[in-house]
């Protein structure tokens, strides 16, 4: 006798076995395939002749939005050669499936901070894409979406982009089309036939329930400021909403923060979620509070992925994108540099460090720093005009309660071939004076600086006027400048916008023409340094104001003699040194 055969399996039914085992691991977690594979041996032998690998080795650490797009967004080789694993897999990946799974729930939102390049927006689409899919399949539940940018036409691409996905994909074409069921048995079909365009702005998947949020579509892109009204979305991406606008405008950063409010109370059942992405502009971002904020109990209200493109120790975060290697981030920088005129926008894009913002013309490595015998050497023998500059804040005025400093400093004006060159000789800061302690610290300076002119703001300068005088006449000689106080009005100058005045500080800053000495009071020197590292984000501008003074028409119009260069050796001036606290990058010296 002879043994029957068994009969060959019908090639259908193993097609069919192996899209559904794999349309699993598009969607299911490593438990939930695990419960579902191990309930018999069939299931089990059938999942791990189309995956290849053991269930339990599979199951230990699966992610299936990972799995997802891999397949579909990142299929291409060229496309997937970029992403570099323990960013993209074990940082972005693995927070979208917590996202998903509820597990952030405790969370305010996600926050994701990635450099220019990264492809935090593609991760973003990309999760716009899963949700729905998982949700549908795994609940039998339909999910609003909202996709915000800040430029309107980049949020409808972003969606559209999602309809070609799932219109032209193979992978989606063969694994959630019409074979393609919920968990109750319900269709699930996201393959969008090529006829069905649909309006730009929103649309709906073939599979969603008609009878479910009749008045919201399945995805909607809004531009960041739009003042359209929606009744609720399960999830919201808020992607890239801060931009160079935002940096310069005060009123738009309100305006996104009042936006991102009105956003936070458009939820819908069961749930609702968030993930915001960019990069920040301005030191009060709009994502400054979703870095800081905590909840009572001391821990963080957003869960916040953060990687800038260097580590500490100067090596890529993102190797496997070359557009983010050390050689490529150096020649952007420097380009920067170039350009802007600062390498301010280099930092904030790529190393998200909102503490360097500041106007773009403004940056402490143009200042330079010389040590007393280099400013003798330098400038001894070149005719100067020396004053001390006074911006008030007495306590009880209206700038001390709106915390001003009070800012003194002595500075010397060269006029060098048409050229203006100052020099701060000595700085002092205080939020604790009283005005008679302000005219004592100008007349102190006065004496160890051997000048009697002092320059005031116009706003505060009458009753200063006549106590500088008044203390001056009751100071022993011995102790007091030998001629009395002379005060240069600067009515005019006072007048224009301080940020019109700073910025003469500024443009000659950044041409090499600004000096600081050595000997200056570290205290001083450091809050004039984290003034100049903020601006204009700084909440006090007195010490830079007080330096803008020097550059006032009626000073140097009257008071600031041109120097003559002699015939001789050319005087070289120094030039602007851009250094970089990443020490792989080059440093860059530009006259």
């Amino acid at each position: 006798m002879t043994a029957k055969r068994k009969p060959a399996p019908d090639p259908k039914h193993l097609l069919a076995a192996a899209i559904s085992v794999e349309r699993d691991l598009s969607i299911m977690t490593g438990a939930e395939l695990q419960a579902k594979y191990s309930a018999s041996d069939a299931l089990r032998k059938v999942f791990e002749h189309v995956a290849g690998r053991p269930l339990e080795e599979i199951a230990a650490d699966h992610n299936p939005f990972w799995h997802y797009a891999l397949q579909t967004w990142y299929k291409p080789a060229r496309y997937r050669k970029l992403l570099y694993p323990p960013r993209h897999r074990d940082e972005v990946a693995k927070a979208i499936l917590m996202l998903a799974t509820g597990q952030l729930d405790k969370y305010d939102g996600i926050h994701h901070q990635y450099p220019r390049r990264a492809l935090k927006s593609f991760f973003a689409k990309m999760a716009a894409d899963w949700l729905p899919k998982r949700h549908k399949i795994m609940d039998d539940l339909d999910v609003t979406i909202l996709y915000s940018h800040n430029i309107e036409r980049r949020a409808h691409a972003a969606i559209e982009s999602i309809k070609n996905m799932n219109r032209h994909n193979r992978y989606i074409q063969k694994h959630f089309g019409s074979d393609c069921r919920s968990v109750t048995n319900k269709p699930a079909s996201f393959i969008i036939p090529p006829s069905e365009w649909g309006e730009k702005g929103q649309w709906d998947w073939p599979c969603r329930d008609k009878e479910f949020m009749a008045d919201e579509r399945s995805l909607t892109a809004e531009a960041a400021l739009s003042r359209k009204a929606g009744a609720g979305y399960n999830y919201k991406f808020i992607d890239d909403w801060e931009s160079e606008d935002s940096r310069d405008s005060e009123t738009i950063r309100e305006d996104l923060a009042d936006r991102y409010d009105q956003l936070r109370q458009l939820n819908a059942p069961p749930f609702s979620r968030e993930w915001s992405c960019g990069t920040p502009y301005h030191i009060q971002s709009l994502y400054k509070p979703m870095l800081e904020q905590k909840h009572e109990d001391g821990t963080l209200r957003y869960y916040v992925i953060r990687t800038p493109a260097l580590t500490d120790d100067n090596k890529p975060n993102f190797p496997t994108i070359p557009r983010l290697s050390i050689a490529e981030l150096a020649k952007e920088r420097a380009n920067e540099i170039r350009r802007r005129g600062t390498d301010r926008f280099w930092y904030l894009q790529y190393q998200l460090d909102p503490t360097l913002t500041g106007e773009q013309a403004l940056q402490w490595e143009f200042f330079q720093a010389l040590t007393p015998q280099e400013f003798a050497s330098r400038f001894g023998n070149i005719p100067k005009f020396r004053a001390i500059y006074c911006d008030p804040a007495c306590k009880g005025d209206d700038n001390h309660r709106e915390g001003s400093d009070a800012a003194i400093g002595c500075i010397d004006s060269y006029s060098i071939a048409g050229q203006i060159d100052n020099v701060l000789l000595d700085l002092a800061v205080s939020n604790d004076w009283e005005s008679d302690e302000h005219a004592d610290e100008m007349l102190r300076m006065m004496r160890v600086w051997h000048t009697h002119y002092y320059v005031i703001e116009q706003t505060s300068d009458k009753p200063m006027v006549g106590m500088m005088k008044r203390i001056w006449k009751s100071t022993p000689m011995e102790s007091r400048p030998l001629n009395p106080p002379r005060y240069i009005d600067i009515k005019g100058w006072s007048k224009r916008v301080k940020s019109d005045r700073i910025s003469t500080v500024a443009g000659q800053a950044k041409m090499g023409h600004w000096y600081y000495l050595t000997s200056i009071p570290a205290d001083a020197l450091a809050c004039l340094r984290t003034t100049v590292n903020e601006y204009p984000a700084s909440i006090k501008k007195d010490t830079l104001d007080m330096m803008a003074n020097a550059n006032a028409d009626e000073v140097l119009a009257r008071w600031v003699p041109i120097a003559v260069p002699e015939r001789g050796p050319k005087l070289e001036r120094m030039p602007v040194q851009y250094a970089t606290k990443y020490t792989g990058l080059p440093m860059i010296g530009v006259h």
